[in-house]
């Protein structure tokens, strides 16, 4: 695999770290599917995954205390 391609992947996880949304990284890129973008990246989506965790986690606390 080429830097640039290398340089063009690691773009793409720091757009996905950043939380920009997974259909506009996919158009960007010009991907004919979000699929496409959610087959090659899942592995970060893993993280993304825990955060939503956590946060409905202190939703359902919040809620649960009043």
């Amino acid at each position: 695999m080429g830097g640039l391609m290398i340089y063009g992947m690691e773009r793409r996880r720091v757009l996905l770290a950043a939380k920009v949304d997974l259909k506009v990284v996919s158009e960007l890129l010009g991907h004919s599917s979000v699929a496409i973008m959610a087959d090659i990246y899942a592995h970060v989506l893993p993280e993304m995954q825990q955060e939503v965790v956590d946060k409905m986690d202190d939703l359902f606390k919040s809620s649960s205390a009043r």
